[in-house]
């Protein structure tokens, strides 16, 4: 059963143009030996384009599996993907306010680039402490309540996102209420290849 539509289709294939030339914009990464490829200019533009690469690699994957008849996989894919683009939005913040960038957006920038597992992986293995600050999601709803204000029309934008973000948790960590849809009465019995 294909699940994407022709516009939905077109609509992805123009997102993922749009995403391949912002990631042109930022420029190439260099080859960083056992680490793979890494960018040495890290920055909160390039945070954003890293994390829009994911939400158009995400939407593919979660389409794809939901053409196999994997909801339940899909919808913990559109956690991540929903998790991107709140960064992305939290951010944009900091590009448009004439007071700059607020100190939980360069800490989601210093723990985004400061997530690299294999720093973490060695410190860890020589049992140093290893940690990350992190920026709560409360944080980054709040940027996107602020920036949706204007337009919102009364509406609790706020409440709207968290709910959303909310929804989704529950497929990404394996929830009781999620597991129960994947029941089918009709076989009494979970599907669990799909269908």
């Amino acid at each position: 059963m294909q699940c994407a539509g022709p516009i939905l289709v077109e609509a992805l294939e123009a997102l993922e143009d749009g995403v391949t030339m912002l990631s042109v914009s930022v420029g190439k990464p260099i080859y960083a030996g056992e680490r793979g490829y890494r960018y040495t200019n890290r920055n909160s533009r390039l945070l954003q384009v890293l994390k829009a690469v994911r939400v158009v690699s995400g939407l593919r994957a979660a389409l794809h599996l939901l053409d196999l008849g994997h909801a339940q996989e899909a919808a913990a894919l559109l956690r991540s993907v929903n998790d991107a683009l709140y960064d992305i939005w939290a951010l944009h913040e900091a590009h448009y306010s004439e007071d700059g960038a607020k100190a939980y957006q360069q800490r989601m920038v210093d723990e985004f680039f400061g997530s690299d597992d294999h720093d973490r992986i060695a410190a860890r293995m020589a049992r140093e402490k290893v940690g990350v600050p992190r920026v709560g999601r409360k944080k980054k709803i709040a940027a996107i309540e602020r920036s949706l204000r204007p337009f919102a029309g009364g509406d609790d934008t706020r409440a709207l996102a968290e709910s959303i973000a909310l929804a989704l948790d529950g497929y990404e960590h394996a929830g009781y209420t999620q597991i129960m849809e994947m029941y089918d009465p009709d076989v009494d019995a979970f599907r669990m290849r799909g269908g």
